[in-house]
């Protein structure tokens, strides 16, 4: 299949462009703007570079819509929607959209708001009576269920419809309350799906149609994923091996066809129809068939709202994370289905925005470097300004390699050797030389098969690089100043291990102890720290969070079962 995947990529590549000659209600408002989409410089410049992405990466499929500030846009469609009939992306193609759905919810939330059949600080039990919080909180109001602060947990996977997702969060015991800070919550955008539904009277989907899909002239999108509609999508791929951080020689396989309707994903549309959508966006709600949101509407759906991170300064609104850049509104949001990845960049003022459509899941293939490249370049195009360099796709350069060029030694006396020559960093095991890739600060993938199951991280003091972490080993170089010796409760050796769960989305996870304290891995390389509340229960993450990880049903002294904020994993035996 690894083969195929680079082979079958390089099918040719099919550009659609559609230039629209009438202006939105709001164009009049803005000075004129040149077409960019129509200069060949700006259009090579960014089909040299998804070229040089698809092959690095090896993406199977990609479309791309662009919309610049007069309102015109352009597609792009490169590779296949199918690996094994080698059939190419085109203007027809539908892909998952994902959590790009999410700005979708939010804005039939607020047409019924505009309706006055709902207030976005009730409560959502007021609309749906048979809904009751976690114990020890309270029902989220539709605002804080918008802007993710709501205090609900991210997922409940292993339960398929969005009201019995809803309903089993009763059965938790709530971790953080409603207006506590960001966090990100599929479910609680499957709880405004609902609560549209009841306020409506009309399923979710028809109110998709009906109030965005057909005012915008979306004919090709579909508001639910379901076993009908596969022979006119993509076909979704994702990594072999589910079990380890992902790397694009890794080979892909097909990816589960999971049929759902929830509002927090559930979207299929195609790159001319997320054109359409853009331009919405870019019309602040108004569209050439009129407006499909009012303007105070659509300025609380991209005011910042909740900060997401202390340390950035990303806010999230109503569906979208939105920043302050130069005095301009960047919108932003990725989405991720099985098999599936989707970006959407736009900047309000000039007007100008991006689409990024794949039918892949890894990682490190997701495609906001490419919306973020497309954008920059249509931006800087529009301004009469230099048009951004093409960057090299290549994580194997490392401009401060000499940081991480040290000989590291863990408690039993293993050694890890790293050497640089120039911008590479390479692990010395014996006469050979193993190239490490960068995928964070501080983090890489490591060639080589002894590394294969988590990243390679390195820690700091003051600044310099001290210590090297491969999951529960520790290994600290010449200039570590700390203590060497840890200690951690005996009864959480019993939680160490792999578990698994029986559904195909985030369904296994590492958990190992290092320097005295329990951390949890997730194939995506992601390590959380877990902070010990009660005998067998945690935190999932430093900083407060709905997340919690329960272990029981020890036996022979380790424990069976491990459950994720409601649901279940099973220790997992390997070879």
């Amino acid at each position: 299949m690894g083969g195929s995947v680079s082979r079958k990529i390089a099918v040719g590549i099919l550009w659609g462009s559609v230039f629209l000659s009438s202006q939105l209600a709001d164009a009049a408002d803005r000075p004129a703007a040149p077409a960019v989409v129509e200069d060949p410089a700006v259009w090579s410049r960014i089909d040299a570079f998804v070229r040089s992405w698809i092959e690095a990466e090896r993406i199977p499929g990609l479309a791309l819509v662009a919309v610049d500030g007069s309102g015109r846009s352009r597609e792009g469609y490169w590779g296949v929607s199918d690996l094994k009939t080698g059939a190419p992306v085109g203007p027809a193609t539908l892909f998952q959209i994902g959590s790009l759905s999410k700005a979708f919810t939010a804005a039939v939330v607020l047409q019924l708001v505009e309706a006055g059949k709902a207030d976005l600080d009730e409560p959502v039990s007021k609309l749906l009576p048979w809904f009751e919080a976690p114990a020890g909180s309270k029902p989220p109001t539709l605002h804080q269920l918008l802007t993710h602060s709501s205090g609900l947990p991210a997922d409940r996977d292993d339960v398929p419809s969005p009201v019995a997702q809803a309903f089993v969060l009763r059965e938790r015991k709530a971790a953080t309350r409603p207006g506590a800070g960001f966090h990100y919550s599929n479910v609680g955008y499957q709880l405004l799906g609902l609560a549209a539904e009841e306020v409506a009277h009309r399923g979710f989907g028809e109110l998709l149609r009906a109030g965005l899909f057909e005012p915008l002239g979306m004919t090709s999108s579909v508001p639910a994923i379901r076993s009908e509609t596969k022979p006119r999508a993509a076909t979704g791929y994702v990594p072999l091996r589910d079990d380890r951080p992902p790397h694009p020689r890794h080979p892909l396989v097909e990816a589960p066809w999971i049929e759902t309707d929830a509002a927090d994903g559930s979207i299929l549309s195609t790159a001319p129809d997320m054109g359409r959508w853009l331009r919405a966006l870019l019309g602040r709600g108004a569209a050439p068939s009129g407006r499909i949101l009012s303007p105070e509407s659509f300025e609380r759906m991209v005011r910042p709202a909740v900060r997401v991170s202390p340390l950035e300064p990303t806010y999230y609104g109503y569906g979208f994370f939105v920043r302050r850049a130069d005095g301009r509104t960047q919108i932003r949001h990725t989405g991720g289905m099985l098999g599936f990845t989707a970006s959407l960049a736009a900047d309000l003022e000039r007007g100008t925005g991006v689409v990024v459509l794949t039918n892949v899941a890894r990682a490190e293939a997701r495609p906001t470097e490419i919306s973020d490249f497309v954008l920059r370049t249509v931006l800087a195009a529009g301004a009469g300004e230099p048009l951004p360099e093409i960057p090299a796709v290549d994580r194997t350069r490392i401009p401060d390699a000499r940081d991480y060029a040290q000989t590291f030694v863990s408690v039993g006396g293993d050694r890890l050797v790293f050497v640089a020559e120039e911008d590479r960093l390479f692990l010395v095991r014996g006469e050979a030389r193993f190239a490490l890739e960068r995928r964070g600060e501080d983090r890489f993938w490591v060639d080589h098969p002894d590394f294969g199951l988590n990243f390679l991280s390195f820690g700091r003091q003051s600044g310099r690089v001290v210590e090297a972490f491969y999951g529960p080993s520790w290994y600290k170089a010449d200039g570590y100043d700390g203590p060497r010796s840890f200690s951690s409760p005996k009864e959480w050796l019993a939680f160490r291990g792999h578990y698994r769960a029986a559904h195909p989305w985030t369904n296994n996870f590492r958990v190992f102890l290092r320097k005295g304290k329990l951390w949890m891995s997730t194939p995506d390389g992601t390590e959380r720290l877990l902070v010990p509340l009660e005998a067998g229960l945690f935190q999932i993450g430093e900083e407060r969070t709905p997340e919690v990880l329960r272990f029981d049903a020890v036996v022979g002294g380790k424990a069976q079962r491990a459950n994720v904020s409601g649901v279940d994993f099973y220790r997992f035996f390997t070879p």
